[in-house]
């Protein structure tokens, strides 16, 4: 099978460049961010970070992305997996962020079979189904693309992406 992701050639570590990779396009998903601000054309912040960064989908691209290469070509499984472990993660954060802020940050209650509201079998499947494409076709490319960046490079880019992840 395909190899775990991993710090390959020392230029950049994989999992870093996932979780900001994954943090801006999980806005999309999200309802918030790149998306909303492309289709509304201005800048829409819902992010628990500054700027257009969601951690609860960096961390749950990066679980699955580091975690499931080794079944990627039993799709079922894969997919019931990924959806698994983004639908856990993601009802783990809403109750998180609602009980640091007093606010409910997302509601899926409008959609059948959700639970708490911050989770539906909806939006499961499109967990599902990110996972599917981002385990089978795109952390191969990325990590591939990773392997071009020279170390120097690499390594820059990597602490300019922690530092804003922390700021």
């Amino acid at each position: 099978g395909w190899p775990r992701p991993r710090l390959r050639g020392g230029a950049l570590n994989v999992e870093s460049a996932w979780r900001a990779v994954l943090s801006l396009s999980g806005r999309r998903r999200g309802g918030g961010g790149l998306f909303v601000a492309i289709r509304r054309r201005r800048y829409v912040d819902r992010g628990v970070l500054n700027g257009p960064l969601c951690v609860i989908y960096g961390i749950a691209g990066v679980i699955i992305a580091v975690t499931m290469p080794e079944i990627r070509d039993n799709l079922f499984f894969l997919f019931l997996y990924s959806a698994l472990y983004a639908t856990v993660i993601e009802w783990i954060a809403g109750h998180i962020l609602e009980h640091a802020t007093g606010t409910r940050w997302w509601d899926y209650s409008h959609l059948p079979f959700n639970f708490d509201g911050y989770v539906a079998l909806p939006v499961s499947a499109v967990w599902g189904f990110l996972g599917v494409a981002m385990v089978r076709w795109v952390n191969p490319l990325l990590v591939d693309l990773i392997d071009l960046i020279p170390q120097p490079v690499g390594l820059g880019i990597q602490i300019a992406a922690e530092v804003v992840l922390v700021i």
